[in-house]
């Protein structure tokens, strides 16, 4: 899919579009803009409330304006109901060579993830992040909870998980929230949760410190969760106006894993042109 090969372009263009997103009185209205600041190969925020949906997409521009590679990644990006029926059809287009056994396996990871963003809806969270992968094939984005909110509600809600510690410190907002699971899209995309150094810090501080220093979130049941301690600390590096070591730590290795990541992607496309030529 050429889309696939591009780069988020932040310009005027893009600034202009953004203005207009946050101008939009209609779901319709706002997957337009999103389509032409390319945000996603695919989008769908039919039945979505139209302020989670802002606060959603600002966040993602936000973060493709820093990490405009990661754009490749995002594949999707909307509702659960629109995720589920044109899940089959987004692949085969991305991917209209991949063979019989490649979509099988694909399929299963999908209905899979479907599944488990169902089950984290019904139990409270408004957005989820996938990564499904087969061999040289990718298929992720964020998906968005469709349900009625009274916003007041879910930022309360947000407030107190951040005053309890279950929840990073200044990660008391939707924005907050999406950038987590774009924390989870970095990780998956650069391999951070497997990067010896973070492991090595991560054992010396031990749970204890994980719980008390960044959230009980990444330290459930005096363990480390180590996907979730790099999303939750991308999101508190994000947030926070002062972010603590294990933060700092995550979004400085993020940073230098992506331009990494960058460097080699680039490699390969100056590689390709040579080919070509």
């Amino acid at each position: 899919m050429e889309s696939r090969k591009k780069f988020f372009v932040y310009d005027e263009y893009t600034m202009r579009l953004a203005k207009i997103a946050a101008n939009a009185t209609t779901n319709e209205e706002l997957a337009k803009v999103c389509q032409r600041m390319y945000v996603a190969d695919y989008i769908n925020l039919d039945n979505l409330d139209l302020w989670l949906a802002k606060h959603a997409l600002t966040a993602v521009f936000r973060i493709l304006k820093e990490f405009p590679a990661l754009r490749r990644e995002i594949h999707y990006f909307g509702t659960l109901q629109g995720f589920i029926s044109k899940k089959d059809a987004l692949f085969a287009f991305m991917n209209p060579n991949s063979d019989a056994e490649v979509r099988g396996i694909i399929k299963e990871l999908t209905d899979q993830t479907a599944q488990e963003t169902k089950y984290s809806f019904d139990n409270g969270g408004i957005a989820l992040a996938f990564f499904a992968s087969v061999g040289d094939y990718s298929f992720s984005g964020i998906i968005l909870d469709e349900s009625d909110f009274d916003e007041k509600d879910i930022l309360q809600s947000l407030e107190y998980s951040v005053s309890c510690g279950y929840s990073p410190k200044g990660c008391g907002t939707v924005k907050a929230v999406v950038e987590h699971e774009i924390g989870h899209l970095l990780d998956y995309w650069l391999g951070i949760s497997n990067q010896p150094e973070l492991d090595t810090l991560l054992r010396r501080l031990g749970p204890a410190y994980v719980e008390k220093n960044l959230s009980s979130y990444a330290s459930n049941g005096g363990r480390i969760n180590y996907a979730e301690t790099v999303a939750e600390g991308f999101s508190e590096f994000r947030n926070s106006k002062a972010p603590r070591r294990i933060a700092s730590f995550i979004g400085e290795l993020i940073n230098k894993r992506y331009q990494l990541k960058l460097q080699d992607i680039q490699r390969g496309i100056k590689r390709k042109k040579l080919n070509w030529k």
